[in-house]
């Protein structure tokens, strides 16, 4: 049994950025990509956003690439907007889900960015919400 098997969702904060503090929890896909060293993650978020991170827990790199609907760059990135993507899920969910109903596909802004990992923790860790495994997600 792979990871692919074993986990159904992610839970996350964003540290920096436009969207610095908001906290959130989808129905994702994983792969494993090489065992016990290298994995794919995709989401889609209720904004319409969809995010694939590829993390290297060996060298302890990170590479997202994420395609923001027109609605969730535009109108959350400026400065007026940018608090209804902050905080909890459950704070601007209905907000949220508004954003992704706004332009095509075609009109996607899409952000390729890497990183290293500072730590690796065993579990949630002290900076993310306790997540019921029964919750509803998109």
């Amino acid at each position: 049994m792979g990871i692919e098997d074993l986990m159904d969702r992610v839970v996350y904060r964003a540290v920096t950025g436009p969207l610095a503090g908001r906290t959130n929890y989808v129905q994702a896909w994983y792969q494993e990509i090489y065992p016990n060293k290298m994995y794919k993650i995709s989401w889609m978020e209720e904004t319409g956003t969809i995010v694939t991170q590829t993390i290297d827990i060996v060298e302890k790199r990170i590479w997202t690439f994420a395609a923001f609907t027109k609605g969730h760059h535009t109108l959350t990135w400026g400065q007026e907007n940018r608090k209804i993507c902050q905080g909890h899920k459950t704070t601007h969910i209905e907000q949220w889900r508004k954003l992704a109903k706004i332009g095509i596909q075609t009109d996607r802004y899409m952000v390729p960015k890497s990183g290293v990992i500072d730590e690796i923790l065993e579990g949630r860790g002290e900076h993310l919400p306790e997540i019921g495994d029964d919750w509803p997600v998109l």
